[in-house]
């Protein structure tokens, strides 16, 4: 059962990629209203839905539960056993980290700059994703975030006209 993801905000203007990252999209909604700016670039709202792959879930999910089998002592279990009533406390973590890694580099591919985990906001109920999670699934979800555009819309298209020229060529 896939979950579910809250409705895409009216307005803004859609992104090109830079680089693909499947079944992704990210709209910029406007500039932040109290001047922000960093350096010389202004600090924009956007609005991002992604998708968190089931691969880096488990391997969040694979990585924590072994940091805890050798660190973690549970009374009245035997070292290195995991009790069943600490289980959603790591796939809630390991859901939460693959989603916010998955942010970051989703707002590279669309060239922003300065995101700030801190200041992302997460759109869906993440007790819920949590709870109904299961392995081998992906998580959808959308986010609304600050940060810089590197590269404008036009400048994404020329860059991956470049990037296509380039590779039909073989100047790779």
């Amino acid at each position: 059962m896939a979950n579910e993801v809250t409705a895409e905000p009216e307005g803004g203007e859609e992104l090109t990629a830079v680089a693909t990252i499947s079944g992704s999209r990210v709209k910029k909604m406007g500039q932040v209203e109290d001047g922000s700016s960093s350096g010389k670039r202004p600090v924009y709202k956007f609005w991002m839905r992604t998708v968190a792959e089931a691969d880096l879930i488990k391997e969040f999910l694979d990585a924590t539960l072994e940091e805890a089998k050798t660190k973690a002592s549970y009374p009245g279990f035997r070292k290195g056993k995991i009790p069943p009533f600490a289980m959603p406390q790591f796939k809630g973590f390991a859901i939460h980290e693959a989603m916010m890694e998955t942010a970051k580099s989703t707002a590279e591919a669309f060239g922003i700059k300065n995101y700030e985990e801190s200041e992302g906001e997460f759109l869906e109920d993440f007790e819920e994703l949590r709870k109904t999670w299961k392995e081998g699934q992906s998580v959808t979800f959308s986010l609304n975030f600050q940060g810089t555009i590197e590269v404008d819309s036009e400048g994404a298209a020329a860059i991956k006209e470049e990037i296509e020229i380039a590779k039909e060529s073989g100047d790779e």
